[in-house]
């Protein structure tokens, strides 16, 4: 097949296309064809896709009633669908698909002039449906003096008849492969107009045609891949190889959808290598014919998410988006304040932002950016009434400009502007829908505007370049030098049936309707083959095997084209990729950085007067690893993580330690806690407890009612089980709670808190930390303590014991360490195996040397990643792609980890 012949055709002629991208398609192959004959001026041809020449002319022929635009249209489907009383078919079918595809009815209705056979819709529930959609979204349309995009070409047939719009002498069809009746009238019409039509290609006399013979001359090829991805490396690497400027090279996704991110990465690796450094802004050589949503542009999806929220209570992953975006005000300010209250929320570990409570987490006299943003984002809210689609529009244009969207003071580039024109013309669309929806709600408003910025493509607008990327549908009509088909596999070519589920069944098999029947999808698959072959006289057919625990087969209308030459693999194809030019030569330099970075004063005062930690966890963190306590105390690098639920285990936790401590400081002695079992009164002292630790920790759940009470009576619950195992215990006095000291180790002087000091009645003093998880007790007597608080309290106060007291629903228990001559009824003895010195003394002395040891080599600077247990350590670890230890030590930590 040669190219579409748009350089000899007159001036005059019209040429008319299956699709917008084979316009433009074509014009690029025209203006070439006029530089290459040396014109340095020259008429350009009227070429249009033929759905956009029929809105033209009428337009220009003043008409009475404008054609809807298609998201006009769908909307008023799904008005009528949602309004209809037929409960069972609304709750069947999702509304916008729903909507989708009772439009796509109505066409093929149109097109196919299907008869409205009222018996024959009647027989199901689907199609009895339809019928009276169809027949209320005809009165719709008389009343708003609209017509459907689908019954353009009949009324520009009429309008042509009564001399209103003008009939061309001559017109070019190009791309088109088959004629429905309502085409087939308007073109007789023509006809009997003395009008010159041509089709490019002729649409009759390839059907019959054996596809092998089609091979006879032509290069073909047929290539097998393990996966997708390499189907799209191996792709990308042909294209490089055949790449000249002269040329024309196609690649024809079959489904390419799932190819499109695939290929345009490899691509721009191999075409323009450059390209994936983010300061070179460099125009790519190739076109993509199915560009992402609008809706999947961070530009519009931020400004979609601000506009999502009805009350004003904010999502927190919505509200950290926003005062991270570029795109607004507040982001682009990069204040200070902006991040100390990112950290504040991420630290409240709260799900929910309330705008309410802004002033009070801001603070006063901090950033009017913040201000402005609370303020501004109150005030929208406040909007409740009904509007109209044109004065929600504004309201929401006006409300992302006061927020400094989109260009946040800055000018925005290429690609931002012309996502911004588009969403402009979304809210203009948006904005026509008044005579469709009249006056609607907020949240009517949103969802609106949001379905319609989902299914807008965005296509970036660049020059047309030789190598084009298309879908199939796309291909039709063009023509390459080279062709590359991929994802050619038995599931997708040909494709499985997928009849309209409005349509009868017998209307659909008559009229062969597409998509309808399996046979139908093999016509159409086997006459895209041979226009594709004919497309060009060098053709590589590829498909995957398998593709994520899939096994794929190949396609078999390719099976003709399969020949050992061809299935031979030439090879590795050579890469032009950034990161594959750089190897390890033996000439590199190999350079030992030292470990050692020494605290400044600085740090140290700063360690002094924050705390490191919590005061004693730059300890934990230099046992498990020194490069941990390193970013952790030092770099400040903590790792923010969003909260799965508003009260986590570390909140629980919280509210568990916060009970007791209200519990003791009332109770204070084992003998009052038996007195309170004896009168009956101890569950209701413990639930007074509960109730008033979960109160000060209110504002966390107070809006969770259901779920403030089964928090109380889940610790109410535990302490009673707890407080079993207090009774079990030799008497004793609650000496302190919660207490706060300070302790002096290495010079630096660091912050500790006691959960509670007990006295035994022979006078021994206990230090207990309450634990609401697992318990380690190995973790005192390493060479490196990795649970160091109390060992640290320990040498200061030389208590008789330290203990564990492990409150968890079914393992209830106190363990500790203490002097093995002075035994504490009740309390379990560490395992003696574990027992690093023989005397208590010992033990205390051992602990004070090793903790000191360990401060030494932090302040010292020993920063070395070295973690204690391996992999088990860098399990949970937040560090690892700083520290970037599998890097370091790949095989051995991989194999370690894994098992």
């Amino acid at each position: 097949m040669s190219s579409l012949p748009t350089g000899s055709l007159s001036d005059a002629c019209l040429t008319l296309t299956v699709n917008s991208r084979l316009a433009r398609w074509l014009l690029l192959d025209h203006n070439e064809k006029q530089l290459a004959l040396g014109h340095k001026v020259w008429h350009t041809p009227e070429i249009l896709s033929l759905t956009a020449w029929l809105k033209q002319v009428w337009m220009e022929s003043w008409p009475d009633k404008y054609i809807l635009k298609e998201s006009q249209s769908l909307q008023l489907w799904g008005e009528i669908v949602q309004q209809d009383r037929q409960q069972s078919i609304r709750e069947l079918l999702h509304l916008n698909e729903t909507a989708k595809q009772a439009a796509k009815a109505h066409a093929l209705i149109q097109s196919h002039r299907l008869p409205l056979n009222k018996e024959k819709f009647f027989l199901t529930e689907e199609s009895r449906a339809f019928y009276k959609w169809r027949t209320l979204y005809e009165t719709r349309l008389k009343e708003m003096s609209a017509l459907d995009p689908a019954s353009a070409m009949d009324e520009v047939l009429k309008a042509m008849r009564q001399g209103f719009i003008p009939i061309p002498k001559e017109i070019l069809f190009a791309g088109f492969e088959e004629i429905t009746p309502q085409f087939q009238n308007w073109l007789d019409f023509l006809k009997t107009c003395n009008v010159r039509i041509q089709f490019n290609p002729e649409i009759a006399g390839q059907a019959s045609v054996p596809l092998k013979s089609l091979a006879e001359g032509r290069s073909i090829e047929v290539r097998e891949f393990a996966d997708k991805k390499t189907e799209a490396i191996h792709c990308a690497r042909w294209v490089r190889a055949h790449y000249r400027p002269e040329k024309k090279i196609g690649i024809v996704g079959i489904d390419l959808q799932f190819y499109r991110s695939l290929l345009k990465r490899e691509l721009s690796a191999e075409l323009a290598p450059a390209s994936v450094t983010p300061e070179v802004d460099k125009e790519l050589p190739f076109n993509i014919s199915l560009g992402p949503t609008l809706w999947e542009e961070p530009m519009i999806h931020i400004a979609a998410e601000i506009l999502a929220i009805q009350e004003p209570a904010v999502p927190l992953r919505t509200f950290t988006s926003v005062l991270r975006s570029p795109y607004l005000t507040v982001g682009r300010s990069q204040s200070p304040d902006v991040h100390i209250l990112e950290s504040r929320l991420f630290r409240r570990k709260t799900l929910t932002v309330y705008l309410s409570e802004m002033n009070e987490l801001i603070g006063p006299g901090k950033s009017t950016h913040l201000t402005g943003l609370a303020v501004g984002w109150k005030d929208h809210l406040k909007e409740k009434e009904n509007r109209s689609p044109s004065e929600w529009a504004k309201l929401f244009s006006d409300f992302l400009k006061d927020l400094g969207w989109p260009s946040a003071g800055r000018t925005l580039t290429s690609r931002e502007f012309q996502v911004y024109e588009a969403w402009k013309g979304c809210l203009d669309e948006f904005a026509a829908l008044d005579s469709v929806l009249n006056r609607v709600s907020r949240r009517k408003a949103v969802e609106t505007l949001s379905a319609m910025v989902k299914n807008h493509p965005f296509q970036e607008k660049t020059r047309d370049q030789p190598i084009q990327v298309v879908g199939l549908l796309e291909s039709s009509g063009m023509h390459f030098d080279h062709l590359w088909v991929m994802g050619c596999h038995a599931d997708v070519l040909p494709a499985l049936p997928s009849p309209n589920p409005f349509l009868p069944v017998e209307i659909r098999k008559r009229h062969n309707l597409p998509h309808s029947t399996a046979q139908r999808e093999l016509e159409f698959a086997e006459n895209s083959i041979r226009r594709l072959i004919n497309a060009s006289s060098s053709t590589v057919f590829s498909y995957a095997t398998g593709e994520i625990n899939v096994e794929l087969k190949m396609s078999p209308l390719i099976a003709p084209f399969l020949s050992s030459e061809a299935k031979a693999d030439a090879g590795e194809p050579v890469s032009h990729r950034l990161k594959d030019q750089f190897s390890l030569e033996p000439g590199l330099i190999k350079i030992e950085e030292p470990f050692i970075l020494p605290v400044t004063e600085t740090e140290r005062k700063l360690l002094e007067e924050n705390g490191p930690g919590g005061g004693y966890r730059f300890l934990k963190d230099q046992a498990e690893c020194p490069f941990r306590a390193f970013a952790h105390h030092r770099l400040q690098a903590q790792k923010e993580e969003f909260p799965e639920l508003d009260f986590d285990h570390q909140e629980r936790g919280t509210l568990v330690h916060k009970a007791l401590e209200i519990f003791w400081r009332q109770t204070r002695t084992q003998d009052a806690l038996k007195n309170l079992q004896k009168e009956n009164r101890l569950e209701q002292t413990v639930r007074e407890a509960v109730q008033k630790a979960l109160n000060k920790q209110k504002g966390r759940i107070a809006r969770q009612n259901l779920f403030y009470q089964l928090e109380l009576e889940r610790v109410h619950n535990l302490i009673l089980d707890w407080l079993n195992e207090e009774l079990l215990r030799a008497p004793f006095e609650v000496l302190d709670l919660e207490k706060d000291d300070h302790l002096e180790i290495s010079g630096l002087k660091i912050r500790l808190r006691i959960d509670r000091i007990d006295k035994t009645e022979t006078g021994q003093v206990v230090l207990i930390d309450y634990k609401t998880g697992a318990v380690t007790f190995a973790d005192w007597f390493g060479d490196r303590i990795q649970e160091p608080q109390l060992p640290l309290y320990a040498f200061k106060t030389s208590p008789d014991a330290i203990v564990f007291a492990q409150v968890k629903k079914g393992k209830t228990k106190l363990q500790g360490a203490f002097d093995p001559a002075h035994p504490l009824p009740g309390i379990s003895k560490i395992q003696s195996r574990l027992l690093t010195f023989p005397t208590w003394e010992g033990q205390l002395q051992d602990w004070r040397m090793r903790l000191t040891a360990m401060a030494d080599e932090f302040l010292s600077g020993q920063t070395e990643v070295n973690p204690l247990k391996g992999p088990a350590t860098c399990r949970h670890c937040d560090l690892k792609m700083l520290c970037r230890i599998a890097e370091k030590d790949q095989g051995s930590f991989e194999t370690e980890d894994e098992e």
